[in-house]
């Protein structure tokens, strides 16, 4: 996987500005101070990428349905997007054992 393909919509990103470059963080914000080389303020965007995609665990993940591996966007994101597309994903896993109308009130 590399960092500035992958799917993720959270990116750390590299802006130009007053003859440097600033890390910019999915928010918006400056993450970094004025770096004078790009390759430098790429680094350093890369470095905070993989911890931020460490911490929310995205990243290569099997699918709990077909066991395939996908780009997970995080822990959060379990089935792969075949998978999810599917109506009957859980099987009989989604079969509800007891129901509002079958308590005894």
């Amino acid at each position: 996987m590399t960092l500035q393909n992958s799917k993720f919509s959270h990116r750390y990103t590299v802006k130009q500005i007053l003859g440097g470059y600033v890390v910019v963080d999915p928010d918006g914000g400056h993450a970094s101070r004025l770096i004078r080389f790009r390759a430098e303020a790429d680094q350093l965007r890369n470095k905070q990428q993989r911890e931020a995609d460490k911490v929310a665990k995205r990243g290569p993940r099997p699918c709990m349905s077909c066991s395939e591996v996908f780009e997970s966007e995080g822990i959060h994101n379990r089935l792969c997007p075949n998978c999810r597309g599917q109506r009957d994903y859980l099987g009989d896993f989604a079969t509800p054992h007891a129901t509002r109308s079958a308590r005894k009130v």
